[in-house]
């Protein structure tokens, strides 16, 4: 019994240790609104990222439409003067500056759509920060309720299993002792037999 109740001392103490060795409620509110920062950080590099691409793409847009306008002025020109292999050539080159001004356009819509989705995503990551950081307090006081709910509810589940153990060996223990008395009354009973009745 003794050894039982040292070994479950030294489990409670055990317990204690590993309890005492996790990180407090203060520090796990600072690593997630670490992590929120980091992440809004991060969301608005890329905003600012995405709006010189998108600033890039219509910049080579203009240059493209003019290049497009530049080479329908040469064919115009070469047009008044009849000069046939000017035409053909501008022809030529006025389809490609067509084409990569469709292409840019394209690209300048989808920088601008992504430019949006983002710099959205950016602002409500920005609000749930600036939310949480104001909740601070509150979701420490969360944070500990819970832990302590949980560290509760864990010792009562070691205690209750150490309860139950306990309990089992005192049922053991007593269906041992109430055996032990039947043996020895029929024992008594046996030698009583055998002492009244005749060999």
């Amino acid at each position: 019994m003794l050894k039982d109740l040292g070994a479950l001392l030294h489990r409670a103490l055990d317990r204690f240790k590993a309890e005492a060795g996790k990180r407090d409620p203060e520090d796990q509110i600072a690593e997630l609104l670490g992590g929120m920062r980091r992440e809004m950080v991060d969301a608005r590099t890329l905003v600012s990222e995405l709006k010189q691409a998108a600033a890039g793409a219509r910049t080579e847009l203009a240059r493209e439409q003019q290049r497009l306008t530049d080479c329908l002025r040469r064919r115009e020109l070469a047009a008044k003067i009849g000069d046939e292999e000017t035409i053909r050539v501008a022809d030529e080159f006025a389809a490609r500056h067509r084409e990569a001004v469709g292409v840019l356009e394209a690209k300048v819509r989808a920088s601008g759509a992504e430019l949006q989705l983002r710099t959205r995503e950016a602002d409500e990551l920005a609000e749930r920060y600036r939310q949480a950081d104001a909740r601070r307090f509150a979701l420490l006081a969360e944070l500990r309720r819970a832990g302590a709910h949980g560290r509760a509810e864990r010792e009562m589940a070691g205690l209750e299993g150490d309860f139950d153990r306990f309990a089992e060996q005192i049922d053991d223990q007593a269906r041992r002792t109430e055996a032990a008395g039947e043996v020895e009354r029929r024992l008594d009973e046996l030698k009583r037999r055998a002492g009244t009745e005749p060999r």
